[in-house]
């Protein structure tokens, strides 16, 4: 299942909106001269010819697509996997020892089977618990423990999962180099001359452009 550490983050979506809104672009006044035969002369000239992605829907599409991209990085996308369940049983003790003077009366047997008090009946169990050195002592004292009382059984649940935040951001930058190679190779076949050269020259008495061969 595909989730999202962070997905507060996705509000910052309309945030290159709001900027555009809120901030003016800069305005700059430079010096110019008004030609009213321009379009006459970039014909002439061959023209620049613009490649469609630096305004338009197209330019708008890419950015924020690229925007939408970063973000989805950022908000660190996760494939969470299957639960792994795993049963560990769980012992709650609590060791109570009476201290009265009915521990005094013998009615229990040791390992030997002679017979001793409930003293040192308790002591000699606790001295069992207390000094297991390996694991199977443990369980044959938890097996003796069982036949007195049932132990807990838990169920514990985890699942794996995979962070993803590499590819939103390997496709914005292929789609941000694929948006830069088309600029450049438009810019390098409308910047190829065309061999022929021509020489404008402006009519002194029409005021039209005319082309010199």
């Amino acid at each position: 299942m595909l989730t999202f550490a962070h997905i507060w983050i996705f509000w910052l979506a309309p945030l290159p909106l709001l900027v555009w809104w809120l901030v003016p672009a800069r305005a700059e006044r430079t010096p110019a001269i008004r030609v009213p035969f321009v379009s006459r002369l970039q014909a002439a000239g061959g023209g620049a010819s613009s490649n469609g992605l630096e305004q338009g829907p197209v330019s708008f599409v890419v950015r924020g697509l690229v925007w939408l991209l970063v973000l989805s990085a950022l908000a660190r996308p996760q494939w969470l996997e299957r639960p792994i369940e795993r049963v560990v049983p769980t012992r709650d003790l609590l060791l109570l020892v009476d201290l009265s003077g009915s521990m005094e009366h013998k009615d229990f047997t040791n390992a030997t089977g002679q017979p001793v008090n409930r003293l040192d009946a308790v002591k000699e169990v606790l001295g069992d618990f207390f000094l297991a050195m390996n694991r199977d002592e443990l369980s044959g004292i938890y097996k003796r423990l069982d036949e007195i009382d049932t132990r807990e059984v838990k169920t514990v649940s985890h699942r794996p999962r995979r962070d993803l935040y590499f590819w939103p951001l390997a496709a914005a930058l292929l789609v941000s180099l694929a948006t830069h190679s088309w600029k450049l190779l438009t810019g390098r076949a409308a910047a190829v001359p065309s061999g022929k050269s021509a020489r404008l020259r402006v009519n002194t008495q029409t005021f039209e452009l005319e082309t010199l061969e």
